[in-house]
């Protein structure tokens, strides 16, 4: 029995090899990324500053906190595809980005620790799941196990409300 006859969700034996292997690849390059004793847009100072030019609503705290997110999508696309306790996902990113945070206020001089990094970070790998939680549902790989429409029908009638229609099975 494979994981599609199971009704499982969770991606396959191969394919969560294959996320692991860059998972690694994408940890060294955050770390490399993250722990870099200057700052990593130094060189695109100017740059930034013509982009914010050209387009005033552009702040460089605004592409700043932008490309913080976009740093941790694949962390919660990646794990949403390794973990099988996937409520860990969030708590991991916290944990990592508050690592991250960390040792750059203790060991380099010339980088600036943010609350806002650590928003960021964190939402970044909110998307990143909510990305495979999508496809999933799209795939119809997330199946709704155990629900009927009568199935809460006490707390739907405490409500003085009828239960929402079934929904029909995808063709």
């Amino acid at each position: 029995m494979n994981s599609a006859d199971s009704g499982e969700r969770y991606p396959g034996t191969a394919a969560r090899a294959v996320a692991r292997v860059v998972l690694t690849l994408y940890g060294i390059s955050l770390a490399m990324v993250a722990l870099w004793p200057v700052p990593v847009d130094a060189g695109a100072g100017g740059f930034l500053r013509r982009v914010t030019n050209l387009v005033p609503v552009l702040t460089y705290a605004r592409i700043e906190f932008a490309a913080n997110i976009v740093l941790f999508v694949p962390l919660g696309v990646l794990l949403m595809l390794i973990l099988r306790k996937r409520y860990l996902i969030l708590p991991i990113a916290l944990v990592v980005t508050v690592a991250i945070e960390c040792s750059q206020a203790l060991l380099l001089d010339k980088r600036t620790p943010s609350v806002l990094d650590i928003i960021a970070n964190t939402a970044g790998a909110c998307i990143g799941l909510l990305i495979v939680a999508a496809a999933e549902s799209l795939r119809g790989r997330v199946p709704v196990q155990g629900w009927s429409p009568d199935a809460d029908a006490e707390a739907w009638a405490q409500l003085g409300i009828g239960p929402p229609p079934p929904v029909p099975p995808r063709g």
